[in-house]
């Protein structure tokens, strides 16, 4: 592949790309949502945009949606397969109520943040519960925060990010670890979405020599912005590079994941083009795939003139 013509125009589309990740996700629950409503608070709304789901796959659908305008989609736990449902597919859809409508084929709430820029979906827990968690963590008892830290770390709910974040930084070291464990296991990209207070606590994260500890932060990048380290995405640029030859499957799907988490806003221009031709290589169809939606996010904008040499699939 030599990307002659569309490299400068790739260029514009991801400086227009970081100029829009600066307005991303964030905002803090805690003070916009009800305690007895984990939904969304009246003044959430979410962009107006419409797309066709163009199959039963709800996490493309979701990035579609977020490349037409429309809110990121993240989940309390990490990502799962959901089906986009049968009467909503091939045919216009409301952003909000596509994602509304995954939510309660799987019987999950939604919670609306930074003004319905973002949506977490999550299991939700009682009232009772967030409320006891709540009061134990402000307990005199160390002992009492730490069953709570604990506690709250294993509950699906929106709610609970925000007092889990003011936990980890509790002058108790155990009281702080468990926040921080029910935190990772919460997942990283939809605790930041649901309260960019986390964005604090990320630092650790992202200088641990734990790989497994790290190997969801890709999908950070559009988030955080320039709050990303240099040295971790060049380590985990380095990291992509030495799995998409790998002989296994799964490695190479992960790989090529991660690039489009990444972003070509971090990669570089060059680097991800030349990081994306070799997806396209790929004998694995998903892998093949992953590599072209790496692609779309900064290749749709591009004008039809310029986009006439990009790499055949």
């Amino acid at each position: 592949m030599k990307p002659t013509t569309w490299v400068p125009a790739l260029g514009v589309a991801v400086a227009a790309a970081l100029g829009a990740v600066a307005s991303g996700c964030g905002g803090t629950l805690a003070t916009r949502l009800p305690a007895a409503d984990p939904g969304r608070p009246p003044e959430a709304v979410p962009p107006d945009v419409t797309i066709i789901p163009r199959g039963y796959d709800a996490r493309a659908a979701f990035e579609d949606l977020l490349r037409k305008g429309g809110p990121r989609v993240r989940v309390l736990g990490g990502p799962r397969d959901f089906l986009v449902p049968a009467d909503l597919r091939f045919k216009p859809v409301h952003g909000k109520k596509l994602v509304e409508a995954v939510a309660a084929e799987y019987r999950l709430k939604v919670a609306w943040t930074r003004r319905g820029k973002c949506a977490v979906l999550h299991a939700g827990a009682s009232d009772k519960e967030v409320e006891r968690v709540r009061a134990d963590l402000a307990s005199a008892d160390a002992a009492v925060r730490q069953e709570a830290a604990w506690r709250g770390g294993w509950l699906r709910d929106a709610r609970v990010v925000p007092l889990l974040i003011k936990a980890a930084k509790d002058t108790d070291a155990e009281v702080a670890r468990q926040a921080l464990v029910g935190l990772r296991r919460m997942s990283w990209d939809a605790v930041l979405a649901a309260d960019e207070g986390a964005r604090e606590l990320l630092a650790a994260e992202f200088s641990s020599p734990d790989v497994e500890r790290r190997r969801e932060l890709p999908s950070l990048a559009a988030l955080l912005g320039s709050d990303l380290s240099v040295d971790w995405i060049r380590q985990w640029v380095a990291s992509i590079e030495e799995r998409l030859p790998a002989r296994d499957d799964y490695e190479r799907r992960g790989a090529a994941r991660e690039l489009g988490e990444l972003g070509v806003e971090n990669v570089g221009v060059e680097k991800a083009l030349a990081l994306i031709e070799r997806t396209f290589a790929d004998p694995d169809e998903e892998v093949r795939g992953l590599g072209a939606r790496a692609l779309a996010r900064v290749g749709s904008d591009l004008p039809a003139p310029q986009t006439e040499h990009q790499p055949e699939l």
